[in-house]
């Protein structure tokens, strides 16, 4: 049995149904699908509790709110199945999607399988394949093709067009698999936590079969910039660099990791700059910001990160992003977010 793992909090009502609806209609028939209610408006619990009522595959799990990690972790305790899979409930799948991840991770007797996805844009399905070619497995440091994707554009062999293969949907896997590398999403986390979750999985995974097909299909959808402020963001940011630095530590891996996550470290100063210090909502005075984006620059694990970055692992883009950092011109970088937002 698979067992499905929305986690909810306030998600529109016609998305919950659309991604509910897309996994009643699965060629896969012995499932379970855990709806877990992170906190979210009554009207959420309604349409759960009515599904769940309906259909007896269906499982209605509310909590208090506590963030994704919490919400995901909460399946992970409740499921019954062999197998795991997470999916988004604004987003959803084809009716195939579970059928082929499962003949793949059971053919070739390996912990985790992996899908190609869509992006839904404006009215437009995009192509986002996670890797180019056929159908393969992925061992040792071949699965460095996806690995390095979630600390490297430059680095990587390919890039997805749109998201990178960290997220936990467009997989599945063995759930005594995940018990026994005691994998789970870090609670309290709020950004990127997909991302240190998969990069655990990919790391213990012995093999990871990958089959190009495009099943899932995730929502992307253009919010309000007034809406985006987050006075908090950049202490979000540096928990995921604490926990990925954690990762690298924890298994020895090469130098070029971590010089990769030291551009990451610098080039977070875009949704630094985007969505807070040059933010409409911010309302320092132009010298205040500057002096606050002095101090940070200033502050570890930057400053560290300016003085060793390795120009080659850095694109075109980047590398004047990181010059103009490195040299404080932070008016330039005011004008580079500003052409950038444009472009």
């Amino acid at each position: 049995m698979i067992s499905v793992i929305l986690p909810i909090y306030c998600t529109k009502a016609e998305y919950l149904h659309q991604s509910i609806g897309s996994l009643q209609k699965q060629t896969v028939t012995d499932l379970e699908i855990l709806l877990v209610d992170d906190g979210s408006p009554a009207y959420v619990g309604e349409i759960c509790r009515e599904y769940a009522k309906q259909d007896a595959r269906i499982r209605y799990l509310p909590i208090a709110h506590q963030g994704v990690s919490v919400a995901r972790n909460t399946g992970l305790e409740a499921a019954k199945g062999d197998y795991i899979a997470f999916v988004d409930p604004d987003d959803w799948v084809l009716p195939e999607y579970l059928e082929t991840l499962l003949e793949g991770i059971e053919k070739h007797n390996v912990p985790m399988s992996v899908v190609d996805s869509q992006i839904f844009l404006d009215g437009k399905m995009l192509e986002n394949r996670f890797l180019l070619g056929e159908k393969r497995v992925l061992k040792g440091t071949e699965k460095n093709d996806l690995l390095y994707q979630l600390f490297s554009k430059k680095l990587s062999a390919y890039y997805p067009p749109h998201i990178a293969f960290g997220v936990p949907w467009g997989k599945l896997f063995r759930r005594d698999w995940l018990e026994s590398h005691h994998l789970r999403f870090i609670p309290g986390m709020v950004r990127m936590q997909d991302n240190i979750f998969v990069l655990y999985a990919t790391e213990n995974a012995e093999a990871i079969v990958y089959l190009p097909k495009e099943l899932y299909v995730y929502r992307m959808e253009q919010g309000s910039a007034s809406r985006r402020y987050d006075p908090q963001l950049i202490s979000y940011f540096e928990k995921y660099y604490e926990e990925a630095k954690n990762f690298l530590d924890t298994y020895q891996k090469e130098e070029v990791l971590y010089k990769a996550l030291q551009m990451k470290e610098l080039t977070s100063f875009h949704s630094y700059l985007k969505y807070y210090y040059f933010h409409p909502s911010q309302e320092a005075p132009y010298g205040e910001v500057k002096k606050m984006i002095l101090q940070k620059l200033q502050a570890e694990p930057y400053a560290s990160a300016l003085q060793n970055i390795d120009p080659s692992i850095l694109k075109t883009e980047e590398k004047i992003f990181v010059t103009s950092l490195k040299q404080h011109w932070i008016y330039l970088l005011k004008i580079l977010m500003k052409l950038r937002n444009r472009k």
